[in-house]
């Protein structure tokens, strides 16, 4: 009797354990498709969305409030509660932090680029208005100068402008008119202005004065930067070369306060009337030029049009 017993117990037992383990296992494939919310509160938007795919929910963003204490982009609220057991594959909804209605302009001005300012600007919920660019010893690009000024208190999506570098500024000029005047003072002329010689050409031209400029290849009164290239066709020399002298012409340019004007100094010989110096002078200064002329002549300086000097050449 007593063995039956215990054959009677075992019996319960594993039909007991059997029930127990079928359960367990109901359980776990029931439940296997869960997860358990996490609490998002005060994450960041790419940090929340990362945690929620990793347990293969989805993130959407419901709404978006201001908050003076949450930084913005935080999560403020969540739709699930934290520690509930939820499906995957299911939306999540979120209320983000906009931040403070009113922000601080951050340090703009010093930064190596305008893009990394405005990529600042986007993370403190401000928008970067119209750029004014300048030369500047600063590298290109740098950021020189801001307004509103780092730490000023605005209202979020605000507009910030910005003062950026061209880099150092070249010197420009006016491009004088050459043609019909010596080339070496056209030569002098070009490398005072800091431009290249590319090319000097001979050409010979009847009636023309031999070692003049025919032609170059810049515009006359365009804008031309140091370090731009020019090109020059100079007359070559021809029979009648041989009675050509050299002449030493110096003119001083009144001090009188005045801007810049132009100075034309003109030769006339036997070989015609042409023009050895036409520039933008400033005040004080000395210009000296030295033309080949022909048989009788005289040269006649004209400053902003007016003539104020007219000479024999000996």
């Amino acid at each position: 009797m007593t063995e039956d017993r215990y054959w009677l117990r075992l019996i319960g037992a594993c039909f007991f354990g059997g029930l127990l383990l079928f359960y367990l296992v109901l359980n776990i494939t029931v439940k296997g498709g869960k997860v358990t919310m996490p609490d998002l509160k005060g994450l960041s938007r790419s940090a929340a969305e990362y945690k929620l795919k990793s347990l293969g929910l989805r993130m959407t963003v419901r709404e978006e409030r201001f908050s003076s204490e949450a930084p913005y982009g935080s999560v403020l609220e969540q739709d699930i509660e934290a520690g509930a057991a939820i499906k995957r594959d299911r939306d999540v909804e979120l209320i983000l932090s906009k931040g403070s209605k009113i922000v601080n302009v951050p340090q703009l001005a010093g930064l190596p680029s305008s893009l990394q300012a405005k990529l600042l600007l986007e993370q403190n919920g401000l928008e970067l208005a119209a750029e004014d660019s300048v030369y500047d010893p600063s590298p290109k690009d740098t950021v020189l100068a801001q307004a509103p000024e780092a730490g000023a208190e605005v209202a979020r999506g605000d507009q910030v402008s910005l003062l950026s570098s061209l880099g150092p500024a070249q010197n420009a000029w006016v491009m004088p008119d050459f043609r019909g005047g010596d080339a070496s003072i056209a030569r002098a002329e070009a490398q005072k202005m800091g431009l290249v010689l590319r090319n000097v050409t001979e050409k010979k031209i009847p009636s023309a004065v031999p070692g003049s400029v025919a032609a170059q290849s810049l515009s006359p009164g365009a804008r031309v930067e140091e370090g731009t290239e020019l090109s020059l066709v100079v007359v070559s020399g021809n029979e009648n070369d041989s009675g050509a002298r050299l002449a030493d012409l110096s003119f001083d340019v009144p001090e009188d306060g005045v801007a810049e004007r132009r100075v034309i100094i003109t030769i006339t010989d036997d070989s015609g009337e042409h023009a050895v110096f036409n520039r933008m002078v400033r005040p004080a200064e000395n210009i000296r030029v030295q033309p080949r002329v022909h048989g009788k002549a005289k040269y006649c300086v004209s400053l902003a049009g007016e003539v104020v000097e007219q000479k024999e050449i000996p």
